[in-house]
């Protein structure tokens, strides 16, 4: 058989799945922005109306937050890349990280404060903060901390070219309308549980697709041909640098939260939202900022490794979190009806207690315990 004729066909059978792949891509992309929007509203419609209001206005819970997430998590980053550059740690992985330590969570921190039962009116509250701060300090950063790292004018003009302002602006317009919307839908029906818990149950299985979406856009639609990044094959340099700012970010804004005062609920929150970065962002950014194969598969393992990092991390926060007493939840509670259940409710059902719903089961208790010994 003529060998141009095999040569020609592979090449069809090449563009034919790269077209097929770049169709998938651009339904999973349609319909992650779908449900990212229903994430928001559902989180924004399980709170009180008041509540969240009042969060808005919580000035020392915001700052606390925003400072968390544009100066340290950036500062760690930089830091980090400073001390292994010399160890180990190549360009292209230092500079991804840097992208990474420069980019707020978004809404998988509502998500995870939900299902955690921390205080998720101030999660919402944060994320639409940090979302708006995010289209000036995240390139600012960014351009700081990169010429500071590795004084790359020419890179610099990169990574400013590489970031996607259209997706930034419309991730800002999705966490806008759905923060609206849930709390219209809060003042239209007078702040109903039944609402609450219809608008929960939405956030709550919208996250869980929206998290699946994201993760086979990112991870599962490159291509049979691509080399894929090796997360067990790294230099030691790699693992420290990619581990450090997300163990000690979230050990220090808990740190700094709870001896500035805040509720329990409120640090475990301001701790989630210090830790969780937006990785999809540094996952898009990393093709265009480098040419070299070898780079580029190197600097796409930083954000999918601490992806997995920051959702172990965080988890284990919250679960340790949960037994102190610190979250919405009872600790005594069933593990099983923590996760299932919305205690943001149940706590505006008691009305409005400022303490969590487990503080207030102990103290109960011993209300209870007292009765008792002084009969």
């Amino acid at each position: 058989m003529d060998p141009t004729y095999e040569l020609n066909r592979d090449l069809a059978s090449n563009v034919e799945e790269n077209e097929s792949l770049n169709t998938a891509r651009i339904v999973v992309s349609v319909f992650s922005k779908i449900f990212f929007f229903l994430l928001i509203f559902g989180m924004a419609g399980t709170t009180d109306i008041e509540k969240l209001q009042g969060q808005f206005k919580n000035v020392k819970a915001v700052v606390i937050g925003v400072v968390m997430q544009f100066v340290i998590m950036p500062l760690l980053g930089f830091i980090t890349v400073i001390s292994l550059k010399d160890h180990g740690l190549s360009g292209a992985v230092g500079i991804t990280l840097l992208v990474v330590t420069s980019s707020p969570g978004g809404s998988f921190s509502n998500w995870v404060c939900s299902v955690f039962n921390a205080d998720l009116a101030l999660s919402v509250a944060m994320t639409a903060f940090s979302t708006l701060l995010s289209i000036g300090l995240l390139p600012a950063n960014l351009l700081l901390y990169s010429f500071l790292a590795y004084n790359f004018d020419e890179r610099q003009k990169d990574i400013l070219k590489s970031l996607d302002w259209g997706a930034l602006f419309l991730s800002l317009g999705l966490v806008i309308a759905g923060i609206i919307t849930g709390m219209y839908g809060s003042y239209k029906t007078s702040n109903s549980d039944k609402f609450h818990r219809i608008a929960n149950r939405i956030g709550t299985i919208s996250g869980i697709i929206f998290v699946t979406l994201a993760s086979v856009l990112s991870t599962g639609m490159n291509g049979g041909n691509e080399e894929r990044p090796k997360l067990w094959e790294q230099n030691w340099s790699f693992y420290v640098a990619v581990l450090t700012p997300c163990s000690v970010g979230l050990l220090l804004s808990s740190t700094i939260a709870f001896h500035l005062k805040l509720k329990k609920p409120e640090t475990v929150t301001i701790a989630v939202e210090c830790c969780f970065q937006n990785v999809t962002i540094a996952m898009s950014m990393v093709t265009s900022m480098f040419n070299d194969p070898a780079d580029i598969v190197s600097a796409m393992a930083v954000p999918l490794f601490y992806g997995l990092f920051e959702h172990v991390a965080v988890i284990l926060f919250c679960l340790v979190a949960w037994k102190l007493g610190w979250t919405k939840a009872p600790k005594d509670d069933n593990f099983c009806v923590v996760l299932g259940k919305t205690y943001e409710i149940e706590a505006d059902d008691d009305g409005g207690d400022e303490e969590t719903a487990g503080l207030d089961a102990e103290h109960r208790a011993d209300g209870e315990k007292a009765g008792k010994e002084a009969a």
